[in-house]
């Protein structure tokens, strides 16, 4: 037995959309201050930390502590390149 985010699919796109509208609006802002606008996305690089499944026999064996659901946490981190025009 494992021990899983149940929707962990779901979680990393909301995750990887809230990482986007992020560095868009960053972007956008730096941009303005440059006295730029953003172009084309040159590069695109993605890192994602999400829940490592746990084996239910180790847990048991470890600690005694339950497990509850909606404790994890799963996050995307973006790196992006624009373009400037």
């Amino acid at each position: 037995m494992r021990f899983l985010a149940s929707e962990a699919a779901e979680l990393r796109s909301q995750a990887r959309e809230a990482a986007w509208q992020d560095a868009a609006q960053k972007a956008d802002e730096l941009a303005e201050l440059a006295g730029v606008t953003l172009g084309d996305v040159l590069t695109i690089d993605e890192t994602t930390r999400a829940p490592v499944p746990v084996a239910a026999e180790r847990v048991a064996l470890e600690a005694a502590v339950p497990v509850q659901p909606g404790t994890e946490t799963v996050q995307v981190d973006l790196s992006v390149t624009w373009a400037l025009d």
